[in-house]
């Protein structure tokens, strides 16, 4: 059983402790996170809830400082059994139209608004010497973007 507890950080702020459910590899000591959460006590508990649910089932997510260029090229790298002419218009299409717009981004911040305008500044200028590119193009930027999301989940 996963143990977690609130604790009230300001009027309206909550800070939530958990365990992840796993242990250190190095130390064995138990993980701990933290999250904050803006709101009522109720909305504290449900979080909190939610969180150990995620704990339990498996499915919570790994806070970390990973950006969405290194794990693009992380994902890139791994072999994901893509034929050679794929990788390499996959690799273009990060390189060229996803890394330098959304690369620096950490990983867990990317937010939809984000990946909407990313779409809006390719149609634009995200060709060549700021030209726009097709919508074809920006739909096969994103389909790499998601291809590598998609794969985190597997």
């Amino acid at each position: 059983m996963t143990a977690g507890n609130i604790t009230r950080r300001g009027k309206h702020s909550w800070r939530l402790k958990y365990e992840a459910g796993e242990r250190d590899p190095v130390t064995g000591k138990r993980l701990t996170r933290y999250a904050t959460v803006r709101g009522t006590r109720k909305d504290a508990q449900r979080e909190l809830t939610r969180l150990l649910a995620a704990v339990a089932n498996g499915t919570a997510v790994d806070p970390s400082t990973v950006t969405v260029a290194d794990y693009i090229r992380q994902w890139l790298n791994a072999d994901e059994g893509l034929s050679p002419k794929t990788l390499e218009r996959y690799r273009q299409l990060a390189e060229r139209q996803i890394i330098p717009h959304l690369g620096a981004t950490h990983l867990q911040k990317l937010r939809p608004a984000q990946v909407h305008d990313w779409h809006r500044i390719l149609l634009k200028s995200g060709g060549a010497e700021g030209r726009p590119l097709s919508a074809h193009t920006v739909g096969h930027a994103h389909r790499v973007l998601h291809r590598a999301f998609l794969a985190s989940l597997s």
